[in-house]
């Protein structure tokens, strides 16, 4: 049985695969001439019919591949079965916690009903014992005299109040100048014009607040509006700076104050 099965899978002609006792005797050629084939005639006889030559080879064939498919579902391992587990998540109960009972509220107590205990009645007190008062006897020239005395303050002369005082007279405020920074002798230098405003072609007004002490120097410079540029803004606070001013006044003495000086950077034609 190897051997047919080695022959079907070497791909021979079906002949060679049967065995010896199933081959068919081809009987010698004829000459060249004879174009008739003689039958194939089974080497052994038998009284049976004969059986035909296709069964055998289907038989045959069919047996082949039952003994190869058995072969290899032997020789196959097995395949292991797996065993699915299945788990299924229960969303857990939620149990809504219990209210505690309130307590019962205590029921208010009526109110204590106080007896009034009756006070005892005051004592009455013991009657005065009445002595007899001696009426005094009051001389008629007393009298007189008493009158005369009231008489006297009634009738004397009334004194005048004395007049008020008069107001005092308001003191006159003494008129105050503000600080001056271009008074001809002081002769303060003008800013200089910044070199890259210059090329620019920058122009602006600044306006400045000085704080001016009573010695004429400042102490303070301010930006009080801009010129738009911080340059221009800058040379004219640097300059201000080391100007002299004419001290702010009141009446003819000097005193602090502040000042408003306005500087214009503008390129001449």
């Amino acid at each position: 049985m190897s051997a047919v099965i080695q022959a079907i899978d070497l791909g021979l002609p079906v002949q060679a695969r049967l065995p010896e006792a199933v081959r068919r005797v081809r009987p010698p050629q004829a000459s060249a001439s004879t174009t008739q084939v003689a039958p194939l005639v089974p080497a052994a006889p038998t009284g049976r019919s004969p059986v035909p030559t296709w069964l055998l080879v289907a038989l045959l064939v069919v047996g082949a591949h039952a003994v190869v498919v058995g072969a290899k579902l032997g020789t196959s391992q097995p395949v292991p079965v797996r065993n699915e587990v299945l788990v299924e998540l229960v969303k857990p109960v939620v149990v809504p916690p219990q209210q505690k009972p309130e307590p019962p509220k205590p029921k208010p107590e009526p109110p204590k009903v106080v007896k009034k205990q009756a006070s005892p009645p005051p004592p009455q007190p013991a009657p005065a014992l009445r002595t007899p008062v001696a009426s005094e006897v009051i001389p008629a020239d007393a009298v007189v005299i008493q009158e005369n005395t009231t008489a006297a303050h009634t009738t004397g002369p009334v004194v005048a109040a004395p007049p008020a005082p008069p107001a005092p007279e308001p003191v006159k405020e003494e008129p105050v100048t503000e600080p001056n920074a271009y008074a001809s002798y002081l002769s303060n230098p003008p800013p200089e014009y910044p070199s890259f405003a210059l090329r620019q072609g920058w122009e602006g007004k600044v306006i400045l607040r000085v704080r001016v002490l009573a010695s004429g120097k400042p102490s303070a410079v301010e930006v009080k509006t801009s010129s738009g540029r911080k340059s221009l803004d800058e040379a004219a606070v640097a300059a201000v700076r080391g100007w002299t001013f004419v001290p702010s006044k009141r009446g003819s003495t000097p005193i602090d104050g502040w000042a408003t000086v306005p500087i214009e950077f503008k390129l001449s034609n």
